[in-house]
């Protein structure tokens, strides 16, 4: 149970990190905080940045957002 619990956390931490890159690289007014909690996020694992990132970058080329997020969380 704890096991499949940190694997959800995980997909959901690496989802909510993939929406604040994809917030901090298309609006950068001073009004959004994307940034700033990044910056807040210290410490995250190394294959929880990547797998952002590589979330983050699907993201920023679908034209309907749900699509790629789901699909991501689906197969992982």
């Amino acid at each position: 149970m704890a096991g499949s619990f940190l694997a959800g956390s995980f997909l959901v931490g690496f989802a909510g990190v993939a929406l604040l890159l994809l917030s901090a690289s298309r609006d950068q007014s001073p009004e959004n905080h994307a940034k700033q909690n990044l910056a807040a996020a210290r410490g995250l694992p190394a294959e929880m940045i990547a797998a952002a990132q590589t979330l983050s970058n699907e993201l920023a080329s679908a034209q309907n957002l749900l699509l790629p997020l789901d699909q991501y969380l689906d197969t992982h």
